[in-house]
């Protein structure tokens, strides 16, 4: 085994341990141990990791991927969905980079809708 696979290997490694165990903002700590080249291959290997990894990665960590809506009444709630991988995986190296988590995508309450859409939409009905 080379150096450079040896390397690799202790960077997959901790990774997976980072990934799998502890809470907290220890990725930036465990990325100013990599190389610059390093750091590059793995936020940019962020985007072959499947939807599913993705989300328990995040939710071990609070990372928000769901999208909320805010209401008029100034109620935030979650709705049931979530944003685009790009969007995540930006947070996601967001957070590896800098240990800052981000707000979530917000839905403004000037266009939430409470109640059911009208049988017959008008020129000047939201959806």
């Amino acid at each position: 085994m080379t150096d450079s696979q040896a390397r690799n290997r202790e960077v997959r490694d901790a990774l997976a341990a980072q990934v799998g165990g502890v809470k907290g903002s220890g990725m930036p700590n465990f990325l100013s141990q990599l190389t610059k080249g390093e750091q590059a291959r793995l936020l940019e290997e962020l985007n072959y990791m499947n939807l599913e990894e993705i989300r328990g990665f995040c939710s071990r960590r609070r990372i928000p991927y769901k999208i909320m809506a805010e209401y008029p009444n100034g109620k935030v709630k979650a709705t049931k969905d979530t944003d685009r991988k790009p969007i995540v995986l930006a947070r996601v190296r967001r957070y590896l980079t800098t240990g800052e988590v981000g707000p979530p995508t917000l839905i403004p309450a000037e266009i939430v809708r409470e109640e059911n859409p009208p049988a017959r939409l008008g020129r000047r009905d939201c959806l």
